[in-house]
């Protein structure tokens, strides 16, 4: 097995990771919004972003930067990469600035800046850009790019 395939399938187990990570959280979120006990659903809701999905996350953005240096694709000149690259750069942000925090502050029993249905959403919406991102790099569809406009032939 090569350098470049482990790093591939490093690559892909930590991003199906992610996956998982956030569909427990969704889980558990949409749990909290139906009344089970908040005591129960934020503390483990919490574990599992700082323990899962925050490691997971971070591992997905680095594993896929060092795939992009060792094959030398180029993000800017392949679309799907470039999406990629934006969607796993921006929930991972989040996850880390906005989506732990408040599930910490809903832990500890205090009000959330984004409150119990936003962290819910935020789940759902990042688990159906993480399977964005999973077509992406399975089928890799070209792009349109915008023509360069043709110079005239010199006279």
């Amino acid at each position: 097995m090569t350098a470049r395939t482990a790093l591939r399938i490093a690559h892909v187990v930590v991003s199906v990771g992610v996956l998982g990570a956030d569909l427990a959280l969704l889980t558990l979120t949409a749990a909290g919004l139906h009344g089970t006990d908040p005591h129960t659903i934020y503390p483990a809701a919490h574990r599992i972003g700082l323990w899962a999905a925050i490691p997971l996350a971070v591992a997905a953005l680095t594993t896929g930067a060092a795939l992009v240096a060792v094959t030398g694709l180029k993000p800017w000149h392949h679309g799907w990469l470039a999406i990629k690259t934006v969607i796993t750069v921006t929930l991972t942000g989040l996850l880390i600035g906005v989506l732990v925090p408040g599930l910490g502050r809903l832990a500890a029993g205090q009000p959330a800046h984004t409150g119990q249905i936003l962290d819910t959403v935020a789940p759902a919406v990042a688990a159906s850009l993480l399977i964005l991102n999973v077509i992406l790099g399975i089928a890799r569809p070209r792009l349109a790019r915008p023509k360069r406009p043709t110079r005239p032939a010199p006279a």
